[in-house]
């Protein structure tokens, strides 16, 4: 998780962009040939000038328990 200041998200999109808990948001990577995204967690401040925002960049299947199956298919 990290906080984001309001003017740092100005500078990165739209400065007009109005943020919500739940919201899922593209960024930059920093070569700008890709993307990554986060998620809102939660707002801070007086929006807009002092606004700051808590995004969490972990996959959304992070934390979930996984099952694999798998075949034998022989043995050395």
């Amino acid at each position: 998780q990290q906080w984001l200041a309001r003017k740092v998200l100005t500078q990165m999109g739209d400065p007009l962009e109005a943020y919500h808990v739940g919201d899922v948001v593209q960024f930059p990577t920093p070569d700008g040939q890709g993307q990554f995204a986060g998620v809102v967690l939660q707002l801070r401040g007086e929006p807009p000038a002092e606004q700051a925002v808590l995004f969490d960049f972990n996959h959304p299947l992070a934390g979930q328990p996984v099952t694999f199956e798998a075949h034998l298919i022989g043995i050395l």
